[in-house]
Order: C-alpha cells, then structure tokens, then sequence
C-alpha cells in the first residue's frame, strides 16, 4: 500500500502557479529577491514501512522503540543554502 496525493489541480491554476515560480527564479538569478523553498517533516523511532519481502516460513522484524516525534522545518535556497530548525 502506498500514500499518494488526492487528485491534481486545475490545469490553469497549476500554469499559472508554474509562471509565477518561474518569474521568481528570474528575480533571484538578478539578485533582486532571495528565493528560499520552505518544507517540514517529522521523524520518530517507530517505523513505517507499508510493504516489505520475506521468504515463506521466514519472520523478519525491524527494531523499534516509543519516543516523542521531532519535527524538523528546513528553508534552502537555489545555492543549496539550508537552515533547518527543531
């Protein structure tokens, strides 16, 4: 089983949304703005893994154990330039 995103948005919106982004990376290459991409994720010690092989009769495990989830917030520009807070 695998997570996917529900459905795409419309077409004119996503051109639109497409341009704009490609008029900010223009700004940025003249130094006119700094361009900066903002994500964030979560990570803890219990896995999740939807799908795995193992042979018949054999039973795999994956060592995990409870902790509090961290929550990572990264912002990186076109330089590779990252800033990751907890």
């Amino acid at each position: 089983m695998r997570k996917g995103v529900a459905g795409k948005p419309p077409a004119q919106q996503y051109q639109d949304k497409k341009a704009q982004l490609e008029e900010l990376k223009q700004l940025d290459a003249q130094g006119k703005i700094n361009l900066y991409y903002l994500d964030e994720t979560g990570f803890c010690l219990i896995p999740c893994v939807p799908y795995g092989w193992q042979n018949i009769g054999e039973y795999l495990t994956i060592p995990s154990r409870r902790s509090q989830r961290m929550n990572v917030l990264g912002i990186m520009n076109r330089n590779n330039h990252l800033e990751s807070y907890i």
